[in-house]
């Protein structure tokens, strides 16, 4: 089973059952990032992080 690192959301204390390591970083299956990713959790390592915030409309 390969596993990938993934990066922690500022939030997040656990991951799959385990707490979260000062460096944020933590190594998932894809079958257990899946659920992580879906509620917004974790990251791939490299990928620009996503601004959860809407700027509000120009009129």
């Amino acid at each position: 089973m390969d596993k990938r690192d993934y990066s922690v959301a500022a939030h997040v204390n656990r991951i799959n059952g385990q707490i979260v390591s000062r460096t944020r970083r933590v190594s998932l299956s894809d079958s257990e990032a899946l659920y992580e990713r879906a509620l917004g959790r974790v990251q791939p390592v490299g990928m620009p992080k996503r601004n959860r915030r809407r700027k509000a409309p120009t009129k």
